[in-house]
């Protein structure tokens, strides 16, 4: 990934792609398909979610004619890509367990 310019991913049939975190933390705009909603691609900011085949033949087609664009919204994905790591994960995840668990309590 690292060599690349582009993270092309037009597949429908993934749950919750990792590989657009991986992507986006390797700095390259992510073109892929809005039918999962994945959080690792802020659209417009950090790439596209298509939610046709047209849509993603336009935006693949808009980041290679832009070189310009391609590098800021790269730039912007790996900054995204920050937010998504394991110890704040936790951290959240343990929070919100606290949380369930503290209004249980209360009932």
């Amino acid at each position: 990934m690292r060599q690349a310019d582009i993270f092309f991913f037009p597949s429908i049939l993934e749950g919750h792609p990792q590989v657009l975190g991986q992507a986006a933390a390797c700095g390259l705009p992510c073109v892929a398909m809005n039918i999962y909603r994945p959080e690792y691609v802020v659209h417009g900011k950090t790439g596209y979610l298509a939610d046709s085949d047209s849509e993603l033949g336009e935006a693949l087609a808009r980041l290679l004619a832009q070189p310009a664009l391609r590098n800021s919204m790269g730039e912007a994905a790996a900054l995204h890509s920050k937010g998504f790591n394991w110890d704040g994960i936790t951290l959240k995840w343990a929070e919100g367990f606290a949380e369930a668990i503290a209004k249980r309590r209360r009932r």
